[in-house]
């Protein structure tokens, strides 16, 4: 979702990652560690390694804002083995119905793996962006209905209104600026404000008042 991955990228090694961690957590007394790293699964390989090694920490362990799509059975009990606790999963930014509707799959597929390991999972959406159709605004919000089902207490929706806005001293923004593949002009996609407004009408019904962006 999002950006997409980097192309080309030089990683730590994870010795390295986790002596740094051992390192502030001696150094500034902590007992818990919250990773923040939309990519930190993107090479399998080196973050089961990391885990491995975190497991001899003894810290309580979070992660925020992991890509939906890259966990599995394995990781999961090497993350739990390590002392994680929470893990939150990002919906991303997806173009298109047949991407959006695959990584929402994705979305549930790791919240299971989560929950039968044990960790309390959360999951972040992103509604509003270039592209956004009325259909798929109601699918994620029927795949957030389903996670609360599934046990899931911590949901949260961004709108990415500010593509809607112009900044001061600004032109203001085309869709065409993201790379959408179909324009706005094109009467396909809403505005982030006709997202947001659908949006708090569905998860009114669906979640309850206090969950509406």
């Amino acid at each position: 979702g999002g950006s997409g991955p980097p192309g080309r990228f030089r990683a730590r090694s994870p010795g390295s990652v986790t002596a740094e961690v051992e390192g502030l957590a001696r150094e500034h007394s902590l007992d818990g560690v919250i990773f923040e790293d939309e990519y930190m699964l993107l090479d399998p390989g080196r973050a089961r390694e990391i885990f491995r090694l975190m497991a001899g920490l003894g810290l309580r362990l979070h992660a925020r804002g992991l890509c939906a799509g890259l966990l599995d059975r394995e990781t999961v009990g090497l993350m739990a083995a390590a002392g994680f606790e929470t893990v939150w999963i990002r919906q991303g930014s997806g173009y298109g119905r047949e991407e959006r509707g695959a990584e929402l799959r994705a979305v549930i597929r790791d919240v299971r793996l989560l929950l039968d390991a044990g960790l309390e999972a959360g999951v972040s959406f992103t509604l509003g962006v270039p592209g956004d159709t009325e259909a798929e605004v109601r699918e994620t919000v029927e795949c957030a209905r389903k996670l609360k089902e599934m046990g899931v207490g911590s949901l949260r929706l961004s709108m990415a209104d500010r593509w809607d806005r112009e900044s001061p001293g600004a032109r203001a923004m085309s869709w065409d600026d993201f790379g959408c593949p179909e324009a706005r002009s094109a009467a396909r996609g809403l505005g982030a404000g006709e997202a947001r407004r659908l949006a708090g009408e569905l998860l009114a019904e669906l979640l309850g008042e206090e969950t509406q962006p």
